[in-house]
């Protein structure tokens, strides 16, 4: 790989890497590499197909339901949409989520709670979905969130609840109970 960005592992020996492979940022091509061994080898198992993409950070709610942010930094204006990388599979195959048309939206770290609500933090504002990446909404995350930590707290007499923080320029506090 010429860029390594990101590492997560759901288990002692599965695992994923974020990465890019390309000379140059017009060749790049965002990457997706797994581990079944611990990291003793490593698979490709998701490639885009488009020019100056790179995969930046993951985040796994479960150890079979992850998501990745894909970063754009294709020059041509007119490629607005922006994707979200989603897995079912414990990161074996990855489906293109639709998350935003914006050419200036770039899209930095990522958080879940469930497999069905998380946040991705971009250049500017952060996006949040609710139905596993289904449908987005802008939401207040601060400027340029590249890094989104989750915490599940078990609260006595109440319904489990989440904290979450992302940092950025600034630092971004979100939290709730965690929807059954």
């Amino acid at each position: 790989m010429d860029y390594i960005l990101d590492i997560t592992f759901t288990t002692e020996r599965d695992g994923i890497i974020c990465a890019a492979k390309g000379q140059g940022m017009e060749s790049l091509n965002a990457v997706i590499l797994q581990t079944r061994d611990g990291g003793k080898t490593w698979v490709e198992r998701y490639r885009s197909a488009r020019p100056y993409e790179l995969t930046w950070k993951a985040a796994f709610p479960t150890p079979a339901v992850g998501y990745v942010t894909l970063q754009s930094y294709n020059p041509d204006t007119s490629v607005k949409q922006r994707y979200v990388l989603k897995t079912t599979d414990g990161g074996a195959s990855w489906t293109e989520l639709p998350a935003i048309a914006d050419y200036s939206c770039r899209e930095f770290g990522v958080g879940f709670v469930t497999e069905r609500l998380g946040w991705v933090g971009c250049v500017g504002y952060g996006l949040n979905t609710t139905d596993g990446g289904a449908t987005w909404t802008k939401v207040d995350m601060g400027r340029a969130a590249n890094k989104v930590r989750i915490l599940r707290e078990p609260a006595v007499g109440q319904p489990t609840r989440f904290t979450g923080y992302a940092i950025g320029t600034h630092v971004f506090k979100i939290e709730g109970p965690i929807p059954k």
